[in-house]
C-alpha cells in the first residue's frame, strides 16, 4: 500500500514552512542521539537514506564522508534536498519506499538509514525485503520509529494491541497517517527479510531536554516514545 496522500500533503506543508526539520526537541534530545550511536564510521560508505525529508540528516551523512543516495516520497521535500545539495555529490530520488527502488542495483549500498518514516507504512516486509536486496553482504540497516508501548500508556488511544491500526495524527493544518503495530510486527518482518538485530534501544531524553520542557522530559524518562534499531543482513 503506497504512503497515504494525507501524509504526503503534511510533509509537503513542512517542506514549505519548516526550515529545520531536525530541530524538534524530541529529535534533537531523544531520537537522534540514540540513532547516531548505532551508526558505523560513515567515511567511504554508500548510504541509502530512506526518507530524507528536507535533507537535514543528509548533510550529516555527507559531511561524515558518506556517498549518499537520498529518497523521499514527498516531491516538495525532494526538491528542497536537491536545491540544498546542488553542488555536492548527493543522489536524490523522488520515490515511495513501498515500491521497488529500481534505481539501485542488488548489493549496491553499505548502510540503510530510516528515521521516523516506517510508522507511515502499513506493511513493513516488502520494504525490508527491498532494503535487504540493495544492501551488500553483511550490510547494516539502522532505523528509528515509534515504540509500540507508547500508544498503550493511554488506553483510549488504541483499540486492539494485536492489530496493525491506522490512525490520523492532528498536527494543526497537517493530518499525516501513522500505523500502530504490536512488537511482533516490529521484529518478525526483520527476521523474514533476512536481518538479525544487533542493537535495540529505547532512548530516554538527554539532560538538556529538561530545560526545554520539564514535564515532557519527566514523562520520557519513564515511558518510551521511540525505538532505535540496528540490524545486519545475514541471508
Amino acid at each position: 500500500m503506497p504512503i497515504d496522500e494525507s501524509t504526503r500533503e503534511a510533509y509537503a506543508h513542512m517542506a514549505a514552512e519548516n526550515d529545520d526539520w531536525s530541530d524538534d526537541p524530541h529529535r534533537r534530545h531523544v531520537e537522534w542521539p540514540a540513532t547516531r550511536s548505532l551508526l558505523p564510521d560513515l567515511d567511504g560508505l554508500r548510504v541509502l537514506e530512506a526518507g530524507c525529508g528536507a535533507g537535514d540528516y543528509t548533510e550529516f551523512f555527507a559531511e561524515e564522508g558518506a556517498e549518499v543516495v537520498a529518497v523521499d516520497a514527498t516531491e516538495a521535500a525532494v526538491e528542497r534536498t536537491r536545491e540544498r545539495f546542488d553542488d555536492d555529490p548527493v543522489d536524490v530520488h523522488h520515490a515511495d519506499l513501498t515500491e521497488p527502488l529500481e534505481f539501485l542495483d542488488d548489493g549496491s549500498v553499505d548502510l540503510v538509514v530510516s528515521q521516523l518514516v516506517l510508522e507511515h507504512i502499513s506493511d513493513w516486509l516488502p520494504v525490508f525485503d527491498e532494503f535487504a536486496r540493495v544492501l551488500r553482504t553483511d550490510g547494516r540497516f539502522v532505523f528509528s520509529t515509534g515504540n509500540p508501548v507508547s500508544g498503550w500508556v493511554s488506553p483510549e488511544d488504541a483499540s486492539d494491541y494485536f492489530e496493525t491500526e491506522a490512525l490520523t495524527q492532528d498536527w494543526g493544518e497537517m493530518r499525516p497517517r501513522n500505523y500502530r503495530r504490536p512488537l511482533a510486527e516490529h521484529l518478525n518482518p526483520l527476521a523474514d527479510a533476512g536481518f538479525a538485530i544487533e542493537r535495540f534501544l529505547e532512548p530516554t531524553p538527554d539532560p538538556a531536554y529538561e530545560s526545554v520542557d520539564s514535564e515532557t522530559y519527566e514523562r520520557l524518562t519513564t515511558v518510551p516514545r521511540w525505538e532505535c534499531v540496528r540490524a545486519r543482513v545475514i541471508e
